[in-house]
């Protein structure tokens, strides 16, 4: 008799465990020609440890020659044990039987009822998944190896049909069996469904953190699901860029011809349809929503968000100049071709505003609130952020339904009275997740500032659109995860000279700054107009808004607040448009052909936008707030404005902080400078002549970590900067100036606890800001003023070299001769695309 050696008895749970050592184990046995039982089980063990590790083909196959094996050797226990994890490997292709067919005569252990359950939630039928896999439940024992599995898929489907609490138990139940077993890489699976339950609830941090450590144990082929839901967290944070990367590297969404259409692929195009959602591509969202609907019944969960995708780029309003991008290349400046505004088939008025009392048909998940237009548009934009599941998460919570039925009685007194007594949202520290986090808030707020002034009350439509409007961060985030993500992007910047590539709105979600118990200070909501009015003086203040395609500028001259039309459509955005590209060109080149022509666009470009208050005006110094589609302007090129003070502010409430820390402003100076190229050694060297005890750092010494040491220190109280600059108008935040060893970025700016109040940023494009969905602007000089700057003096054309040694040594004599900034860059900048940023 030949002798064999005992093995240990092998069972499916040690795939749960390590699918890798589960496959050599089934090797193992099959090597020593074991029985047909054993031989039977060691293949089903080794095709479901080959699925788990990318190789479904194999895994069909081996778990079909197990259910033969088994049958021929009279094993019928273990042929319907191998034909079920069959149907469970289709079913989670979506090759397998529907979700509506009856289990299996035999249905060992539940895998049946299980498989259905698999089948209906990729068919986006997650009642009927949570009631298949309940009806599994019942068949398993409290120590069955499969009940962490069963309570981890039933976890899921109640977290996709809404069901928050009972899927939070289902998971956390999941996921102590899991550790209990050991079972590692299931486990990774239950911490990732985790992190989907986290996004729901608003708590981006923490999914990101589960994510993460779901990744660190998952198999490869799974890490194209994790991308995906780290995806829709930044979906929820409003951050398309960052989410469009992601699902592009998961590589979903390309195959979708194919039969096996599954869930997975389903929510790849979905989050893209939001994405273009966000982004004011209307077109492309339905395109990509119709897709996924042609491919589901009416009550599957996919086609109703797909319908919800429809319905909103139906309805939301197209914003001018909706994330723009920036044309040319100059001093390093990074070209982004602008995203195409697509125009959604919906009876907008052309024209005419349209009116925000008529009555229309709310779909079903917005019942009970009130039927107008208005309430559609403000309600459209938070389809973009709501996380994949019921449509009714896009609703807005009591506290603004509230406001949305004062509004639709026309009482927006009592409206704003609701609104300033909200909690204000928890709020991310980083300036970049703080502005992207108001998107779906700047709708309400624009159909608040409508419902005012049709009720004859422009002061009340300025404080409906300052409302927050200023997001303050806290400075010094010193994590060193954050820290390492850009030093990374600065290695791969300096290696490649190319843009970042990194999803630095990933990694802002980093576990120090997420876990930061402290809450970041709170942003004022109340009202701000008697504040502003004390503060102007003669100074007249301008904001420019769009209100549900209303284009409106709203001024407060001599403490009196009044609202005037602008000319409707995109004739504003697109006369500043084709005026900063002119000036661009011409910036490059002074004088020749272009001159005139960038003449008569200044001039029709201050028609369009000052015109209505020329009069009032004339001669006083000028405060303007921009909306996103007026970025970028070079004021001073304007005749009407040559010689005038302008101060350029996110917002009244920014100006009034700006202009708050300036009285706080005094201190040394500092000069920064890359002294290699050409016009910054002279540069520097008139301005230490101003400045005889300024601390110096050029050439090699300055690097972006001494630079921001320098910037961070309490003694500075004036900054100068000549360096190359790069703006990036798809990340502004990466936006850049060239320094010795490698770039120092927007990013780089928030781990300082301070910024000094004055910065005068003499390099390329540092001026430029691109605006967040919600409207605040990003950018170099944005972020100065929203981490405490008073003002920035920054340019928003290119600069040419040698041009500017000599107007900076004018610009900085002038500032210790106590000159205000505004004036500064009025007599001795303008005319080179400067402009002054913050307090004037």
């Amino acid at each position: 008799m030949s002798s064999r050696r005992p093995h240990p008895p092998l069972s499916v749970a040690l795939v749960g465990r390590d699918p890798v050592q589960a496959g050599r184990a089934a090797e193992r046995l099959l090597a020593e020609r074991p029985g047909p039982a054993d031989r039977a089980v060691a293949l089903r063990v080794l095709g479901m440890a080959r699925d788990e590790m990318g190789d479904p083909g194999a895994a069909h196959r081996l778990l079909r020659s197990s259910a033969a094996l088994a049958a021929r050797a009279g094993r019928h226990d273990l042929a319907a044990l191998a034909r079920a994890s069959r149907q469970g490997l289709l079913a989670r292709h979506a090759r397998g039987p529907g979700p509506g067919a009856p289990p299996a005569d035999r249905d060992p252990r539940g895998l049946s009822a299980m498989n259905l359950g698999v089948a209906a939630a990729q068919r986006g039928w997650f009642g009927s998944a949570a009631a298949w896999f309940g009806t599994a439940r019942r068949s398993l024992g409290s120590d069955d190896p499969l009940l962490p599995g069963l309570l981890s898929n039933l976890g899921l489907a109640l977290l996709y049909a809404g069901r928050f609490g009972a899927a939070e138990e289902r998971l956390a139940a999941a996921l102590d069996l899991s550790e209990r077993h050991g079972l590692r890489l299931l486990r990774g699976v239950v911490v990732q469904n985790l992190g989907c339950l986290a996004v729901r609830r608003g708590d981006i941090g923490t999914a990101m953190e589960r994510f993460d450590g779901a990744a660190a144990v998952l198999p490869a082929h799974r890490l194209a699901g994790v991308q995906l839901d780290r995806a829709e967290g930044m979906v929820a944070a409003g951050l398309g860029r960052d989410a469009a990367a992601l699902i592009r590297a998961a590589a979903l969404g390309r195959a979708d011809h194919r039969p096996d259409f599954d869930a997975d692929r389903a929510a790849a195009l979905l989050l893209r349809a939001k994405v273009h959602l966000a982004g004011g591509e209307h077109g492309a969202a339905l395109a990509l929503a119709r897709r996924v609907r042609a491919r589901f019944g009416a009550a599957s969960a996919w086609s109703r968000i797909a319908r919800q995708v429809e319905w909103s780029a139906r309805v939301a309003p197209a914003e001018a100049g909706q994330r723009g991008g920036a044309a040319g290349r100059a001093a390093g400046g990074r070209p982004h071709p602008g995203v195409p505004q697509h125009r959604a088939a919906h009876p907008r008025s052309h024209g005419r505003p349209p009116d925000p009392d008529a009555v229309v048909h709310l779909p079903g998940w917005a019942r009970g609130l009130p039927p107008t237009s208005g309430t559609a548009r403000a309600l459209a934009p938070r389809v973009a952020a709501a996380p994949l599941g019921p449509p009714r998460l896009a609703r807005p919570g009591p506290g603004h339904t509230g406001v949305l039925d004062a509004l639709a009685r026309g009482d927006h007194r009592r409206a704003w009275a609701l609104l300033c007594g909200l909690p204000a949202a928890s709020s991310a520290h980083h300036l970049e997740l703080r502005a992207h986090a108001g998107a779906a808030e700047r709708a309400l707020l624009a159909l608040g500032a409508r419902t005012a002034l049709r009720n004859g009350d422009p002061e009340g439509a300025l404080e409906w659109v300052e409302y927050r409007a200023a997001p303050a961060v806290p400075g010094g985030c010193r994590d060193p995860l954050w820290a390492g993500a850009l030093d990374r992007a600065r290695a791969a910047e300096r290696g490649s000279g190319a843009a970042a590539t990194l999803p630095m709105g990933l990694a802002q979600w980093h576990r120090g700054c997420a876990a930061t118990p402290a809450a970041p200070a709170a942003v004022p909501g109340g009202p701000v107009a008697a504040e502003l009015r004390a503060a102007l003086g003669r100074r007249v203040y301008a904001r420019f808004v769009r209100l549900h395609g209303l284009d409106v500028l709203l001024t407060m001259v001599d403490g009196r607040v009044a609202a005037h039309r602008v000319p409707a459509g995109r004739g504003p955005a697109s006369a500043v448009a084709k005026l900063a590209h002119t000036a661009r060109v011409q910036a490059g080149a002074p004088g020749g052909e272009l001159a005139p022509v960038l003449r008569e666009q200044a001039r029709r470009v201050e028609a369009l936008l000052l015109g209505p208050i020329r009069g009032a005006a004339a001669g006083r110094p000028l405060v303007l707030a921009l909306s996103p589609g007026l970025l970028g302007v070079p004021w001073g090129l304007l005749p009407g404005l040559a010689g005038r003070e302008v101060a350029v502010a996110p917002s009244a409430r920014s100006w009034l902080g700006c202009a708050g820390s300036a009285r706080r402003a005094g201190g040394a100076a500092l000069l920064v400078g890359d002294d290699a190229l050409p016009g910054v050694r002279a540069e520097l060297a008139a301005l230490r002549g101003l400045y005889p005890g300024a601390r110096v750092l050029a050439g090699p010494a300055a690097t972006a970590p001494a630079v921001l040491a320098a910037l961070a220190d309490p003694a500075i109280g004036t900054a100068h900067i000549a360096a190359h600059g790069a703006f990036t108008a798809a990340a502004p935040l990466a936006s850049a100036l060239s320094l010795s060893g490698g770039p120092l970025f927007g990013y780089d700016l928030e781990r300082l606890p301070r910024v000094p109040p004055v910065t005068v940023l003499s390099a390329c494009w540092m001026g430029r800001s691109d605006a967040a969905p919600s409207g605040v602007p990003l950018g170099m000089a944005a972020a100065m003023l929203a981490l405490g700057g008073a003002t920035v003096v920054a340019g928003v054309l290119p600069v040419r070299d040698n041009s500017m040694a000599a107007a900076m040594r004018r610009a900085h004599a002038d500032l210790c001769r106590g000159a205000g900034p505004a004036r500064v860059v009025a007599d001795h900048l303008a005319d080179a695309g400067f402009v002054c940023f913050g307090a004037g």
